[in-house]
């Protein structure tokens, strides 16, 4: 209020129009937690594919758990949206691997810097909560799944799920019928089936995937021109053979 206030206004009694404390109280927790006043605005009045959007967005810029909440709030909006479905799925194992890797005795933390400030690269959890997050992203793909019985993205997500518990058998099942699904990552795919056949003592199954890997590449626009990726199954066929 300007100090002239009461001159120009001399019935007008300041200490009788204090603040309500209601009015302060409400100023405070917004200040306090404005993100999720905002957020809770956002879930009332976006659908769920706007909600997703915003998923997006945050998983793009490494915040994954706010993009997991925004995920959360489309399918509570509708619970068989498949993109949520699977974004959340991926959220999951991202923040699992990221705790896993930071759990690591010999692990190199993240300096804390600018960059680092908005995002979710420091997170660690128990070895209980990582086993829970990849069990959640488990039963998240599998709903995927069924919701898109066609798309590829669930069964490779699952893919790398079993991978990271240490299941090679049910990695590359899943692995194989994301290649049965056209997944435009097919070449890669096969590389990674390789690497697991190749850890289990098959030598001739992973010299068979990584082979078919670069016979199919010519298939796969996003492989075709990449030399590097060429190279490095070329180097896989020479180091198995």
């Amino acid at each position: 209020m300007p100090a002239h206030f009461a001159e120009e206004h001399p019935g007008f009694d300041v200490s009788e129009r204090a603040p309500s404390p209601w009015l302060i109280l409400l100023v405070v927790l917004g200040l306090a937690g404005c993100q999720t006043v905002e957020r809770s605005i956002l879930e009332a009045h976006l659908s769920a594919d706007e909600l997703y959007a915003h998923a997006q967005v945050d998983w793009q810029g490494a915040q994954y758990q706010s993009a997991e909440k925004y995920c959360r709030a489309a399918l509570r909006k509708q619970p068989n949206h498949y993109g949520a479905l699977t974004l959340l799925a991926e959220t999951d194992v991202q923040i699992a691997s990221i705790s896993m890797g930071n759990n690591q005795p010999s692990a190199t933390k993240r300096p804390k810097d600018a960059s680092d400030i908005s995002s979710d690269y420091n997170i660690q959890l128990t070895r209980k909560e990582e086993s829970a997050r990849l069990d959640e992203a488990v039963q998240e793909y599998r709903e995927a799944a069924q919701v898109q019985p066609t798309k590829p993205e669930p069964h490779h997500g699952l893919a790398r799920v079993w991978e990271l518990q240490g299941d090679r058998e049910q990695a590359i099942a899943e692995y194989r019928e994301a290649v049965r699904l056209n997944d435009p990552r097919t070449p890669a795919i096969h590389v990674s089936v390789g690497m697991l056949l190749k850890a289990k003592g098959d030598s001739s199954g992973a010299l068979a995937e990584f082979e078919e890997a670069l016979r199919v590449m010519p298939n796969y626009p996003s492989f075709t021109h990449s030399p590097v990726f060429k190279r490095s199954v070329e180097r896989y066929i020479e180091q198995t053979r």
